[in-house]
């Protein structure tokens, strides 16, 4: 459709790649929260005098390289959503 409303192919790459980009880090970042206060949870409830250890690096190191895994996969559809031709893309709407 952002082609048939005169769109240039890089921006409508980029704009596929910022929007994926949006939702991965979103769910990245409510996942980790979820994860966290529910281990926290679970230690405060099963320990009683046991501080909650926050393993910084590894947490981030996963983030990190699960947030370049996902942007990476959605290259290629991003390619080749910038490639459709105008009328193509209206013929199936």
């Amino acid at each position: 459709m952002l082609r048939a409303l005169g769109f240039s192919r890089p921006l409508i790459m980029r704009s596929f790649l910022l929007e994926s980009s949006f939702i991965i880090l979103a769910s990245m970042l409510i996942g980790t929260a979820l994860a966290l206060w529910v281990a926290f949870q679970i230690i405060s409830s099963t320990y009683s005098n046991l501080q909650f250890p926050l393993p910084l690096l590894p947490i981030a190191a996963i983030l990190i390289g699960s947030y370049l895994i996902a942007f990476l996969t959605t290259i290629v559809p991003a390619r080749s959503a910038s490639r459709i031709q105008p009328a193509e893309a209206l013929r199936y709407e």
